[in-house]
């Protein structure tokens, strides 16, 4: 028994002699103790804002520390911040401050009792308000950045005086004056009624030539292309672009006085925007067209009195107006074509020089476009950190943009090449550049990508230019038609009982108040009939285009028969039966034609 009491002694003084290490603060000042008999050290790990070395070694994470161990807490202080900061704009036009105040913090070690892991922390001891900024500070850090502009100090001084952070306006340049594009202010010449399904219209007066006397004032050159220069922050001169001029051609019958424009001879203003050519047409009068008078060919604009007889030839640079009918004979007109009576078996062309600029719409507006998006796309490259620059240094940017042409904008070859194909004589000078700057070798003569900016506007201008020049296309219009072929650059307007077995075809609209029946009526917009087809289900064929991008492509009629063939764009049908108020489009998610009942004319 004496035994068993001995043994169980011993045991319960191993377990006493076994203690784990543990350190605490106290005042500051790490302390450890070291462990009992075989049991575990203390462990130190360090906190925020401290640095920690035991042993001259720094700890990272925990370490193992000893009563022999030599402890040394570095507490780092956070500094008072004071700070400014000086931007000036991308286009040196504007100068601005950043301020940044922040308070500093010095720190101590909180005290904690012994423990086995030692995880130390630190608490504020002190606060350290960041410095006051002078005014005078400011203005010396500014004026050593080179911003010699007059300086905004009022909001900047409040604020530095609340130490309120934030980024604040100091200085502002003047900015330029950029100059205006030269415009042509036309005063005499007729405006176009826009003709709306809706619509009334007298039809008298639609395209009827307006003439001026010799002395009349016809345009105005507006627009200062001289701009103002600017400066900037740094006092440096900010150039001003130049606006474009443009170059007014005086035609027959005008005369140029300094910017304005006036008539030298009676007749008809004219202005193509395309050639830039302002002129007078001059005005010729007829009677009857027949063996007496002969086929009439004039530069300008022609009056019929009476009727063109069968077999003879109206030819005229500008607009035609006949009082009377045409019976088998052939008009073509630069401008409108007024017919008061019927056009029986005949034929009446208007605008044939604006079908080649619509076919050069096809190219140009996309090619402007796409120009503007390589230009882009090339300066943001050159921009980029991680593009290389180096050969382009020796080359230019003349084989970066071949690249560009031969991968990703292999397009724009192809509209210069197609726009070409087309040909405009007015536009000479222009396709020469893009053919010199955009096919062959062309691009890889070109220096500096700005270089094509100037090239790319000219593009932008002149689709404008065409824009404008094709919105005033040349329209016909007449009472009725029998057997008759009428092509327009514009629109026809049939304004009596109708046409039978006629082809008309028209740039942007067909309006025919009263029934189309037999024959083909096409048109780039809409055809509206107040009948389409006849009862006798004579084959009659419509066909518009998808439209001009502002509205989609429409057949409107009040009735619509059976065996009327309709295409409107790529979708094409044929009517089965009777529709009224049909109002039929292409409905591209079903990929065919609609017909909508109750929305016709």
């Amino acid at each position: 028994m004496a035994n068993k009491t001995s043994e169980s002694a011993a045991v319960a003084l191993r377990d006493e002699d076994c203690v784990n290490g543990k350190a605490g603060v106290h005042n500051g000042v790490v302390h450890v103790q070291n462990p009992v008999g075989t049991c575990n050290y203390a462990v130190l790990a360090p906190g925020e804002h401290m640095q920690v070395w035991v042993d001259e070694q720094e700890i990272q994470g925990t370490g193992v520390i000893y009563q022999e161990s030599r402890i040394e807490v570095r507490l780092q202080p956070v500094e008072a911040r004071a700070d400014m900061t000086i931007q000036v704009s991308k286009d040196g036009l504007e100068a601005s401050v950043t301020l940044d105040f922040a308070s500093g913090f010095v720190f101590h070690l909180i005290d904690q009792p012994p423990q086995e892991t030692l995880y130390l922390k630190a608490e504020v001891k002190e606060v350290i308000p960041p410095r006051d900024v002078a005014e005078w500070e400011l203005v010396q850090a500014v004026r050593k950045a080179g911003i010699v502009a007059p300086l905004e100090l009022k909001e900047i001084t409040a604020a530095l005086k609340e130490k309120r952070n934030g980024t604040y306006l100091i200085a502002h340049g003047q900015a330029p004056a950029h100059g205006e594009d030269e415009v042509l202010r036309l005063l005499a010449l007729p405006s176009k009624q826009e003709i709306k399904e809706t619509d009334r219209v007298d039809y008298r007066e639609r395209n009827a030539v307006k003439g001026v006397d010799v002395g009349a004032l016809i345009a105005v050159k507006t627009g200062e292309t001289t701009g103002r220069p600017g400066w900037n922050v740094r006092r440096e001169e900010v150039p001003a672009k130049s606006g474009a001029a443009l170059a007014v051609h005086a035609g027959p019958g005008i005369q140029e006085m300094g910017r304005r424009y006036v008539a030298t001879a009676p007749g008809r203003p004219h202005w193509d925007p395309v050639s830039k050519v302002l002129e007078i047409l001059p005005l010729f009068d007829v009677g009857t067209v027949d063996y007496r008078s002969g086929n009439v060919h004039f530069p300008g604009d022609v009056q019929v009195a009476g009727d063109v007889l069968d077999g003879f030839v109206v030819q005229a640079t500008g607009m035609v107006s006949v009082a009377g009918f045409v019976y088998g004979a052939r008009i073509e007109a630069g401008g409108h074509v007024t017919i008061r009576g019927n056009l029986i078996g005949g034929t009446v062309v208007s605008g044939k020089d604006k079908s080649s600029l619509r076919s050069l719409l096809v190219q140009l507006t996309p090619l402007a476009q796409r120009l503007r998006e390589c230009i882009q796309a090339i300066e943001e490259l050159k921009q980029n950190s991680r593009f290389s620059q180096k050969d382009l240094r020796l080359s230019g940017d003349g084989p970066l943009v071949k690249l560009m042409l031969e991968n990703r904008y292999k397009d724009i070859p192809e509209y210069v090449h197609a726009m070409v194909a087309v040909g405009a004589p007015a536009l000479t000078e222009l396709m020469g550049k893009l053919k010199s700057a955009f096919t062959g070798s062309g691009p890889l003569l070109i220096k500096q990508v700005e270089d094509l900016s100037p090239l790319a506007d000219e593009v932008g201008r002149v689709e404008q230019d065409i824009l404008k020049s094709v919105a005033t296309a040349a329209d016909v219009t007449v009472a009725n038609v029998q057997n008759g072929q009428i092509a327009a650059a514009g629109s026809v307007l049939i304004t009596g009982q109708g046409a039978v077995n006629a082809q008309v075809r028209a740039g942007v609209d067909v309006v025919v108040n009263g029934a189309f029946r037999g024959g083909v009526v096409s048109a780039g917009r809409k055809v509206v009939c107040g009948e389409l087809g006849s009862t006798g289900n004579v084959e009659t064929r419509a066909e518009v285009g998808e439209g001009d991008g502002k509205d989609d492509g429409v057949i409107i009629a009040r009735v619509l028969h059976p065996n009327v063939a309709m295409r409107i764009g790529r979708y094409g049908m044929k009517n089965m039966r009777v529709e009224l108020q049909a109002h039929c489009r292409g409905d591209r998610e079903r990929e065919a034609i609609v017909v909508e009942k109750g929305k016709g004319k």
